[in-house]
């Protein structure tokens, strides 16, 4: 049996459609929110929103560059970095996402992508970023 959306004019089961890719960060807030491990800080970095040209030259002029990785996370015991990318299922991170995280990682950091919040919650786990186990169907 088919399952999914069906569509009143066509009477056609849809797959629904996979996440949006800011669902994907809020669900990664909500749980770093909730369950970070003690020790731990995180931050989500905002860079990229749409801004008019002006806005942009400053927040350039300030530090901001591109290709930083979305979420950001220092932890113990010597704060190390750790950079994790989150793109919309399907989606690839663009060259300057990929050169970021090559860059952490050369300093000695961790960071990695992925496109989906099973493989987020796997990977913040895997560093030890989140205080319990949490299992993801």
């Amino acid at each position: 049996m088919k399952t999914g959306q069906i569509d009143l004019f066509t009477r056609r089961i849809r797959k629904p459609k996979p996440p949006s890719e800011m669902a994907l960060h809020c669900a990664v807030a909500d749980t770093l929110r909730l369950d970070i491990a003690p020790q731990w800080i995180w931050l989500h970095c905002p860079n990229g929103e749409l801004r008019d040209d002006n806005v942009g030259r400053k927040l350039k002029r300030m530090g901001v560059r591109p290709g930083v990785s979305d979420i950001l996370l220092i932890g113990p015991p010597h704060g190390f970095v750790f950079a994790l990318e989150l793109k919309a299922k399907g989606e690839k991170p663009s060259q300057s996402q990929l050169m970021f995280i090559a860059e952490v990682k050369e300093a000695g950091g961790h960071a990695t992508w992925v496109d989906n919040y099973k493989d987020a919650i796997r990977v913040l786990d895997e560093w030890g970023a989140l205080r319990r186990k949490i299992s993801v169907q």
